[in-house]
């Protein structure tokens, strides 16, 4: 929408055991004009996440065709989780991948200036690529079985509240995003469940960009990978066997 696309995710943390932090960072940029989150076991998916990371790297002002990627990252997703499953909780093991980008040529419509963005879903085991179609905003993880989220999504992708909210774009690119994060964060604030933190890391996508944004409403120390998130997981108590069993 608008020529960039947006990807955001919470900060939460929930072990076997049901007791919950605030500390791992589930969306990130990945490669030039793509962004990547996951949810799910938080092994495995900081494991893609940065597997997707080494192999897509390019150089400044250069960046891969959406087409390219949904037809040969599947398999590379798959080649990761099946290599850290066992680690994960075998059979029971789960994650889903969601990947955001900006198309490096194609416009849209194509007589705008405006860049055409993309957004699909991978599940596990097999990780099919489900495409997210433009203007419409989704969701993966706990976020996507509680009713005020689902209902807040409904009516973020309803094409008369996206033509109210185009207007933040006049002399503001990239508002769209940071409003969204706003109600988002809003909505997670006032929800009681606990596996859903209202501290949210919000990914603005464009051609050869992207911007991080983060509302710091909790003010907790972040992991970036997992290593960061042992040391975390240690000072809440946690073994790292433990560890490798969180969710997101």
């Amino acid at each position: 929408m608008f020529g960039y696309a947006v990807l955001m995710g919470d900060i939460r943390v929930t072990g076997a055991d049901g007791k919950t932090f605030d500390g791992v960072r589930k969306v990130a940029g990945i490669s030039n004009s793509i962004a990547g989150g996951f949810a799910g076991n938080i092994y495995q998916g900081l494991s893609i996440l940065e597997h997707l990371t080494a192999m897509t790297k390019l150089p400044d002002q250069q960046a891969w065709k959406s087409e390219f990627l949904i037809e040969n990252l599947p398999t590379e997703m798959r080649r990761v989780f099946e290599g850290t499953k066992e680690k994960a909780g075998g059979e029971n093991a789960r994650v889903e991948i969601m990947l955001v980008g900006v198309d490096p040529v194609k416009n849209v419509p194509q007589d705008t200036p405006w860049p055409l963005p993309y957004c699909y879903i991978f599940r596990s085991p097999y990780f099919s690529p489900e495409k997210v179609e433009i203007g419409k905003v989704d969701s993966i993880g706990s976020g996507s079985s509680i009713d005020a989220y689902v209902e807040e999504l409904e009516n973020l992708s309803n094409p008369r509240q996206a033509g109210q909210l185009m207007q933040l774009e006049v002399g503001n690119p990239g508002g769209f995003g940071q409003v969204l994060s706003h109600i988002i964060g809003g909505v997670a604030g006032r929800q009681t469940a606990t596996d859903v933190s209202p501290h949210l890391i919000t990914c603005v996508i464009k051609r050869n960009d992207m911007t991080q944004y983060d509302n710091n409403r909790s003010q907790a120390t972040i992991a970036n990978n997992w290593e960061e998130l042992l040391q975390l997981a240690g000072e809440q108590g946690f073994s790292s066997d433990e560890a490798k069993a969180f969710i997101a």
